[in-house]
C-alpha cells in the first residue's frame, strides 16, 4: 500500500482481505507496518464458522466460486499468530445470525443468487468474521 511507515492510528478493512491479504506475510508487510505503535488493526471479512472442504449439498447451486477464498475465524487466527508485529484481540464470528443477515442484505441488490444461498444456510456456516488486532 502506498502510505508511509506508521502513518494510521488504525486501519479498516472490510469485505475484502480475504482476496489479497492471506499470506503469511501480510499483516507484518502491509497492515501493521501503516499504522502506529499500539494502533489497532480492524478486518470484517466474510468467512465460514468452521473450514469446509467442499460446498454442503444444499448450498452447491448458490456456491459462488469466491467462497472457496474464504476461512473461518480458526484459520484467520493461525495466519495473524505468526505476526511478529500485532497482538490479536479478536478472531471470531458474528452472534445470533447477525453476521448472515449483514451478508445478505448488503448481496441481495448484486446477486440475488447468492443471497438466495445465504438464506438457505441460515448461519449454519457462512457468516461474518471479526478480526481485530492491536500493533505492538
Amino acid at each position: 500500500m502506498p502510505f508511509a511507515n506508521e502513518f494510521f492510528d488504525a486501519v479498516i478493512s472490510i469485505n475484502s482481505i480475504w482476496s489479497y491479504g492471506t499470506d503469511i506475510n501480510y499483516v507484518d508487510a502491509q497492515l501493521a507496518r501503516i499504522v502506529k505503535s499500539k494502533g489497532q488493526i480492524g478486518v470484517v471479512v466474510p468467512g465460514f464458522f468452521n473450514e469446509l472442504a467442499e460446498a454442503p449439498d444444499y448450498l452447491k447451486p448458490y456456491w459462488h466460486h469466491d467462497f472457496d477464498s474464504y476461512h473461518s475465524p480458526s484459520w484467520w487466527h493461525n495466519l495473524w499468530e505468526k505476526s511478529k508485529s500485532i497482538d490479536i484481540n479478536i478472531t471470531d464470528a458474528f452472534d445470533n445470525k447477525e453476521g448472515t443477515k449483514i451478508w445478505r442484505d448488503f448481496v441481495w441488490i448484486l446477486d440475488p443468487d447468492e443471497a438466495k444461498g445465504l438464506e438457505i444456510d441460515d448461519s449454519r456456516n457462512i457468516t461474518f468474521l471479526r478480526l481485530i488486532a492491536t500493533k505492538k
